[in-house]
């Protein structure tokens, strides 16, 4: 009789509403995967309190039968599962979620009890560590990366530094005051490679390979045109433009856009090719200067390039001529 009455009356104060509210753990939606094993083993911890917490309540809220036909039960707490239902006692044993708690193994002697205090004391101890190291993970994950859900940036900036190589012909004729020369254009070549810096306003140096072609006629005094006084004239030069430029319009990336630059240009002679007019290289200057401006166009990695280079030094060291070339060239950079 004395079972059943307490079995009941245990019953009954399982069921009632639990006053001690559950710990619980941080549902934010977040992928910190790093987090889980900090969280898994505070929340075994935290049952092991529990579990310690309901033995020490059971040692205060039974009490040992006292001789007779009636056994005194008081219950001064309740108890703090609440997850689930609580099934009929069987065998002296009260289910409640998945824990089993037998009326028989709870602290009967005050050494034990104080033995449970120390446990909950050293579970406490435990549980607020693991909650420190929880907190500290959070703050050192959202510092690597505390954008982490925020909007991303509309534009990745790019590098303003590329380099380009292009190829291309040019049509080039000499300029003179001389009534005894003529020259008529002809088509030559130029490749090359340079590197731009810059946004809106850019600066480019690079360095080529060009050769030069030109229909050079010779004139008697009358200014009669000599058919069998004539030459092609071919010169190969390496120079080196330097050209500051402005972009009118490009995308925010700098992969397209429009492009107008100036600069000028140093012409280095490599060599002369014969011709019937006996020039050697010892009749040109080595080194003469250009003047040079043009448009661009970039269309993600390729280019397209119209330019005018106008000489300012004459070619030859005996008679005044100067180049007058105008290029286009189709690039790629990078």
């Amino acid at each position: 009789m004395n079972r059943i009455l307490f079995v009941a009356t245990l019953a009954f104060v399982t069921q009632a509403p639990s006053w001690a509210q559950q710990p619980t753990v941080s549902s934010e939606k977040t992928d910190l995967r790093t987090e889980a094993p900090v969280i898994e083993r505070t929340e075994s911890v935290i049952y092991e309190k529990r579990v310690t917490e309901k033995r020490l309540t059971h040692s205060f809220s039974i009490p040992a039968p006292v001789s007779g036909s009636t056994a005194s039960l008081s219950v001064d707490s309740p108890v703090y599962e609440s997850q689930s239902s609580v099934s009929l006692p069987r065998d002296g044993q009260v289910t409640t979620g998945s824990a089993v708690f037998s009326t028989a193994n709870v602290a009967s002697n005050p050494d034990e009890i104080r033995a449970l205090r120390k446990m909950i004391e050293a579970q406490n101890t435990k549980i607020d560590s693991m909650q420190t190291d929880l907190g500290q993970l959070k703050e050192a994950t959202t510092a690597t990366s505390p954008n982490r859900l925020s909007k991303p940036e509309k534009v990745l900036k790019r590098d303003n530094v590329s380099i380009g190589v292009y190829a291309g012909p040019n049509f080039s004729k000499y300029s003179t005051d001389q009534d005894s020369l003529e020259s008529k254009a002809r088509v030559g070549y130029q490749l090359g490679v340079y590197v731009r810096g810059g946004g809106r306003l850019f600066g480019q140096l690079g360095v080529e390979y060009v050769g030069v072609s030109s229909k050079l006629y010779s004139k008697d005094d009358k200014g009669t045109s000599l058919d069998d006084i004539n030459s092609t004239i071919n010169t190969h030069y390496v120079q080196i433009p330097l050209q500051i430029g402005f972009r009118p319009a490009m995308t925010q990336t700098k992969r397209t856009g429009i492009r107008i630059q100036a600069g000028a240009e140093l012409s280095y002679l490599l060599n002369a090719d014969k011709n019937d007019f006996n020039l050697t290289d010892d009749d040109y200057n080595k080194t003469v200067v250009n003047v040079l401006g043009g448009v661009g166009f970039d269309l993600g990695p390729v280019t397209l390039d119209v330019s005018y280079h106008h000489g300012i030094k004459d070619v030859y060291k005996a008679e005044n001529a100067k180049l007058r070339m105008v290029s286009a060239s189709l690039g790629f950079k990078f």
